[in-house]
């Protein structure tokens, strides 16, 4: 568990598995280009490149989150993860930041292809210890 800790900051330890599930569940659902293409289109593009490439992660906010997943799907999230909207909002500007970035090592966001691997990868990370 400390090693959730240190990817994906103070939020409650209980509450960021299921956060990390649902960043998961995006990106299994339409691939980490995907996920990453819908963040850029929803105005978040620079945040996204800091993300991809070496060097601090810009932040972004609950609302930009609610705006970039969109609010039926915050919605969603709250309700499978028995989570407020508020925290999941809360929870992931504070993961998918750091998620992609581990996601992205290199600087290069893996070919939809590598889908699995960047899923096994995030797993991997969140199960060290």
């Amino acid at each position: 568990m400390g090693q959730l800790h240190r990817l994906f900051g103070k939020s409650n330890p209980e509450n960021q598995s299921e956060l990390v599930e649902a960043v998961a569940s995006l990106i299994g659902v339409e691939g980490l280009g995907g996920l990453i293409l819908r963040l850029a289109a929803s105005g978040l593009g620079p945040q996204v490149e800091s993300w991809i490439q070496p060097g601090p992660n810009q932040r972004v906010t609950p609302r930009q989150v609610r705006i970039a997943i969109g609010a039926e799907e915050i919605e969603q999230i709250a309700f499978d993860s028995k989570l407020s909207s508020r925290q999941v909002e809360q929870g992931l500007a504070t993961i998918l930041p750091r998620a992609i970035d581990r996601l992205t090592p290199d600087g290069v966001v893996p070919p939809s292809a590598n889908i699995r691997r960047s899923l096994i990868r995030l797993d991997g990370l969140l199960k060290a210890s």
